[in-house]
């Protein structure tokens, strides 16, 4: 009895030490639905953060995709040119003009020669290798008019040449004619005589 009331302190202070929690046993205290319900919440957090990047990808491609269409229209409204089809040569044509009045030429020298001078016969050598180098075939050919005067047609030419059309002046029987084009093809022949017609200029088609 002495012993214990003398020492009331000691024995205390002997009582057992308690042992530190460990986080497993803290997760096992957590009861169960709880614990469902922070997994839930871990996994709309995730979900959560992934909309979000995946929403702001999205919006800045559809940002990049509007700004840059504008540009891309505009290159290819460019790129697309459309390129007529090329009509024949107005130069190579007055050329062939100018090849048939020189063999036209000839022949009346040779006619005259005759006449004046029947009994001597010489070879027309130059009648031949003249004519041979005429061309052969027809066109069609688009005219805008025949004047009589060479000035009215060639106003006519100007007005022609300013709307885009090549245009030239030949003399013909009736008086100067305004010609546009000359095509083997008469549908080429139609297309460039409806060209005409838009830009208000009368036209026909003659083949020869």
């Amino acid at each position: 009895m002495e012993n214990l009331n003398q020492n009331p302190s000691h024995d205390l202070n002997q009582q057992p030490a308690q042992e530190p929690i460990e986080d497993s046993q803290l997760l096992h205290d957590i009861p169960r639905p709880n614990r469902f319900l922070v997994l839930i919440k871990n996994l709309l957090i995730l979900f959560l953060l992934v909309g979000v990047i995946a929403g702001s990808f999205w919006v800045s491609f559809s940002l990049g995709k509007k700004l840059l269409m504008p540009v891309k229209k505009q290159s290819l409204e460019k790129i697309a040119v459309s390129i007529p089809e090329p009509p024949t040569s107005i130069a190579h044509l007055q050329e062939l003009d100018k090849i048939s009045e020189e063999a036209a030429e000839p022949e009346a020298a040779d006619v005259q020669e005759e006449k004046s001078a029947p009994v001597v016969h010489k070879p027309k050598v130059g009648k031949k290798s003249t004519a041979a180098a005429a061309p052969s075939g027809k066109y069609y050919k688009v005219q805008a008019g025949v004047f009589a005067d060479k000035q009215s047609a060639n106003s006519q030419v100007e007005q022609l040449r300013a709307a885009g059309f090549e245009t030239f002046v030949r003399k013909v029987s009736q008086g100067w004619r305004v010609q546009v084009g000359a095509y083997r093809g008469k549908s080429w022949a139609q297309e460039l005589q409806t060209s005409l017609k838009a830009k208000g200029f009368d036209s026909g088609i003659i083949y020869e």
